[in-house]
């Protein structure tokens, strides 16, 4: 997982302007590759359909990984 915010930005910059993210892009983010351990991260997040696939808002992202720096 990402150690601070700008470890973060930089991860995500990678992406460009974009502001959903794919459960494989979450992955790739948080450092995780197996589905099943990524949508449990994701349990309770709000989901966006975008050409039927699940996609996850950047500032929600970010919110759980800076609430799960505090754990």
């Amino acid at each position: 997982m990402p150690k601070d915010r700008r470890e973060l930005r930089d991860i995500i910059s990678g992406y460009g302007r974009q502001c959903f993210f794919s459960l494989k892009e979450v992955g790739e983010i948080i450092g995780i590759k197996d589905f099943r351990s990524i949508e449990r991260w994701l349990e309770g997040m709000d989901v966006t359909m975008i050409n039927n696939r699940k996609k996850y808002f950047i500032n929600d992202i970010a919110r759980r990984l800076d609430n799960a720096k505090g754990v």
